[in-house]
């Protein structure tokens, strides 16, 4: 059964990608940088762990914003997803653990993800957008795809995709590779790159703290040497937090799985013995606040340690070219006011000259241009596109090239992260050319 439904929505995927891939579905483009974190499996992969870790990795200087579906939530947003009692029912279980250990992040819920980042630069001025959840979502342009893939059961339960989707990725992170066998991971990472040449890296899962989540209190490891302890759990993979658990020392007298994303009742609390203390995940405890138990309940955090520098991977940035970065309409060519015809491109007498001074002195060119026209209406991108190849061609024709264009077709009032001054253009520029 499972098969069969991974099949059908392969295949129901697969001619979604095919429409937006020729063209038939338009993609937004989107007024920052996204990225997504995403797996070609359903559940337990550690996607939203990934994301938590990735938005700590950033810190307050890159000003990200998390944007969900908020799975299970009535939320359909857009809307700031909050914590407390009963927020786990309004946002969903995963979009109220990342809102605890990411504030201030905003952690965006939106059933609409295109929705949910524009209210994201809109109300927070956030430049990079965090997709959980969007290897599968084609609507918007994306300037990273990272897929997480579990090394403890990579390929099994239901499949979204083909292995053949890894193909897509700029990145993939084996999540858990600590609990799995050495040998397996490698024979792992073998398999992942005979699809792909995009960096695989592996992460570990590590216990970081726990705390009772009546309290808030934090507990140190050692002391639940002498309890008597069970534990319960409701997410995609319930065995490999017990083999989490295992790993860390912890012996369990009774282990408990509900269903993923279950939402909790005061008689699956009741059930618990009383004389056990119980663990559970973070994911869990943020839906049992508003419960009374007869037993105590600690809450398992955890944190990754990676085998590679995974912020320096989407953003090289830091290397030693030298680039000089050029304005065009007005700049390189004459401006007569949104222009986009062929036969209307002119440059400047000094266009050429200059131009080529500074090729000669090392310096790579690259254009990062306000094409506001495209989202007043008044041309295409596909039309921008084939004058900037007008433009590149003469310009080649005398000897100089053009290393590479950026645009940001949004209007003004649509306060988006690329639209000069903003620095997103030049940013995507420094990491893709390794400029100094």
């Amino acid at each position: 059964m499972i098969k069969l439904i991974s099949l059908i929505y392969g295949a129901a995927t697969g001619i979604n990608r095919f429409l937006f891939e020729k063209g038939l579905r338009k993609k937004a483009i989107m007024p920052g940088f996204v990225i997504s974190a995403g797996n070609i499996s359903a559940g337990g992969t550690g996607k939203t762990a990934f994301v938590i870790d990735l938005c700590r990795m950033l810190g307050g200087k890159k000003k990200p914003a998390v944007i969900t579906r908020g799975y299970k939530g009535k939320t359909k947003g857009p809307a700031q997803a909050q914590t407390g009692s009963g927020a786990a029912e309004l946002f969903g279980d995963e979009a109220v653990m990342m809102a605890e250990k990411l504030a201030p992040t905003p952690v965006i819920v939106s059933k609409n993800r295109i929705k949910g980042i524009r209210y994201a630069r809109k109300k927070f001025k956030s430049g990079i957008f965090i997709l959980d959840d969007a290897f599968q979502n084609f609507t918007m342009g994306k300037d990273r795809d990272i897929v997480i893939v579990d090394a403890l059961s990579p390929w099994r339960g239901l499949m979204r995709e083909g292995k053949r989707a890894l193909r897509r990725a700029d990145m993939i992170v084996i999540s858990k590779s600590n609990l799995a066998e050495t040998r397996d991971v490698e024979k792992l990472k073998e398999q992942i790159r005979s699809f792909t040449k995009a960096p695989v890296i592996s992460s570990e899962l590590k216990l970081s703290g726990i705390m009772d989540i009546k309290t808030s209190e934090k507990i140190s490891a050692v002391s639940l040497e002498n309890k008597e302890l069970g534990a319960f759990c409701g997410i995609g993979k319930p065995d490999s937090f017990k083999r989490f658990l295992e790993k860390n020392g912890i012996a369990l007298q009774q282990f408990i799985s509900f269903g993923d994303h279950h939402d909790y009742s005061g008689s699956d609390i009741d059930k618990l013995d009383k004389n056990l203390t119980w663990l559970t995940t973070a994911k869990d405890a943020v839906k049992l606040g508003g419960l009374s138990s007869p037993a105590d309940i600690l809450s398992v955090e955890t944190e990754s340690a990676y085998s590679e520098d995974i912020v320096k991977l989407i953003f090289p940035g830091g290397g030693e070219n030298k680039a000089v970065l050029l304005d065009r309409d007005g700049t390189l060519n004459i401006d007569p006011g949104y222009v986009i015809k062929k036969k209307d491109l002119k440059l400047f007498p000094e266009t050429i000259p200059a131009l080529k001074k500074l090729s000669d002195a090392g310096y790579l060119l690259i254009i990062a241009s306000n094409q506001s026209g495209i989202g007043r209406g008044y041309y295409s991108l596909n039309q921008v596109k084939k004058f900037n190849k007008a433009l590149t061609d003469k310009l080649a024709g005398n000897g100089i090239n053009i290393s590479g264009i950026y645009i940001c077709p949004h209007r003004p009032d649509e306060e988006c992260a690329c639209r000069k001054p903003e620095a997103l253009l030049f940013e995507k520029a420094i990491d893709d050319f390794g400029i100094d």
